[in-house]
């Protein structure tokens, strides 16, 4: 008896589809920054120019991290669906501690975790999303 493979239900295509275009555009920010950094060439500070450099490289890994994730989703693997959850909770602790820290308001706070919040709650409540990833 052949077993069906299971279907992707349509919010984790969203969320798929949203994490490789952040991916693209993480990308492509972090090469277009290097080689803006290449023409602004000797009139950058070496302070700057070593800063800049490693913040473009860790744009470009998480672009590279992103694109892994959004693929993992986009086939139903189980490492991307805990990777997924983690991050976003992540996400959540990040802008909460900003908050306390009174780095940022009320009204951004809560601008920044509701997208977070839905994922998480709609990755571990949606019993279609817990059967295609098997968990």
């Amino acid at each position: 008896m052949l077993t069906q493979a299971p279907r992707r239900p349509l919010g984790v295509s969203i969320i798929a589809i949203l994490d490789i275009i952040a991916g693209i555009i993480a990308l492509l920010g972090g090469i277009f920054g290097f080689l803006g950094l290449g023409l602004a060439g000797e009139h950058l500070p070496k302070i700057i120019d070593a800063v800049a450099g490693i913040a473009l490289v860790f744009a470009i890994i998480l672009g590279l991290a992103a694109l892994i994730v959004g693929w993992g989703l986009w086939t139903l693997r189980r490492w991307a669906y805990w990777t997924t959850i983690v991050l976003e909770v992540l996400t959540i602790i990040d802008h909460l501690l900003g908050w306390a820290s009174h780095h940022i308001g009320t009204l951004s706070l809560i601008a920044d975790i509701i997208i977070p919040v839905i994922i998480v709650v709609y990755l571990l409540a949606d019993r279609n999303v817990r059967e295609a990833f098997r968990v």
